[in-house]
């Protein structure tokens, strides 16, 4: 757990999880970390049930803070946050705060 949150906290304070290649084996590669520990990291220490899951709630965050502290279009938002695909982008962020990314903007400017 102690390592997971580790990772955590590293990958979001450098905002590692906004490299389009960003995986496991980089976390291996950048922790210096073997595969075994990376797994172990999450699976016992964490709530997510994958690597995507991990990375795609970290972009989400991401772009949640970006829609309230910027202008940025939806558009340009959704690709600095890491992802490629519009529909996509909404589905998840939809699913994960309950309301559409232009919702969310509305609804924490006021």
């Amino acid at each position: 757990e102690e390592l997971f949150h580790y990772i955590e906290h590293e990958v979001s304070r450098r905002l590692l999880f906004l490299n389009p290649s960003f995986d496991r084996q980089a976390i291996i590669d950048e922790f210096h970390i073997s595969k075994e520990r990376v797994g172990a990291a999450f699976s016992q220490g964490s709530k997510y049930d994958s690597m995507t899951q991990f990375v795609n709630d970290l972009r989400l965050e991401y772009a949640s803070k970006l829609l309230v502290t910027t202008d940025l279009s939806i558009s340009d938002i959704m690709t600095k946050a890491g992802f490629s695909n519009a529909s996509v982008f909404s589905r998840y962020f939809s699913r994960k705060y309950q309301i559409t990314p232009t919702q969310y903007r509305r609804a924490n400017s006021e």
